[in-house]
């Protein structure tokens, strides 16, 4: 175990030793790039039985900028600002009445939630431009919106399916949900010749609903960046 121990030390210190940064070092980061978004414990009951439908995740866009200033030749802190498109979406789903000879689907249902985010990073450089990194972020819902297409119709006696009307539904329902946000983000980037590959995952630790409990939110972000020296 003593030489095991040892060896991680030995392994840690030659990768830190390649870190190319010094104290003192600042940059800005313009970013872009997609999330993948969903929130947990999001479900919806959609007939008299009871079926039980959760929500998927859903990709959007990612975009903003982070300064970054090192501590020490591998260790440097950073903060942003950036706007990510949130949300999940729900598969296709509908009830069929054959009894009353009807029936619904709801087809293309999603909700857009548009995010302002300012994370604070604690960032490690292991090799050569390769960081790993953890932190806060705190997140303010600017705006969401539902939408989805709502068909229905009625089954004739050959049991074949009508469709009467076919309606695109739009509706903002900013109000369900709380604004304020609070997630750790956790990940990795790598630089090469300026250029900044980034990949994170947000675990969410703020209940969004206000209606129902333990809903929080799930994103992994990517993005491409681009490094400017201060």
């Amino acid at each position: 175990m003593r030489h095991f121990l040892t060896s991680i030390l030995l392994l840690a210190a030659s990768l830190t030793a390649h870190a190319q940064y010094q104290a003192g070092d600042m940059f800005v980061y313009p970013r872009i790039g997609f999330a993948i978004t969903n929130l947990t414990n999001n479900n919806i009951y959609y007939n008299m039985d009871s079926k039980e439908l959760d929500s998927k995740a859903k990709a959007g866009l990612t975009v903003g900028v982070e300064a970054e200033r090192f501590i020490s030749a591998p260790l440097s802190v950073s903060a942003g600002v950036m706007y990510t498109n949130q949300g999940y979406k729900y598969p296709d789903y509908g009830v069929d009445d054959k009894n009353a000879k009807t029936f619904w689907n709801c087809e293309d249902s999603k909700v857009t939630m548009h995010y302002l985010q300012v994370p604070v990073m604690l960032n490690l450089y292991v090799a050569d431009g390769l960081a790993l990194k953890a932190g806060v972020e705190m997140g303010y819902l600017l705006h969401s919106k539902a939408q989805s297409v709502m068909t229905d119709g009625i089954i004739d006696s050959d049991n074949n399916y009508v469709v009467k009307t076919t309606k695109r539904q739009s509706a903002k329902n900013t109000d369900i949900y709380r604004r304020f946000d609070l997630s750790i983000p956790m990940g990795a980037s790598y630089e090469y010749m300026h250029f900044v590959l980034d990949l994170r995952y947000h675990l969410g630790l703020a209940n969004l609903s206000k209606v129902e409990k333990n809903m929080h939110s799930s994103v992994v972000t990517f993005t491409l960046g681009y490094q400017f020296e201060l």
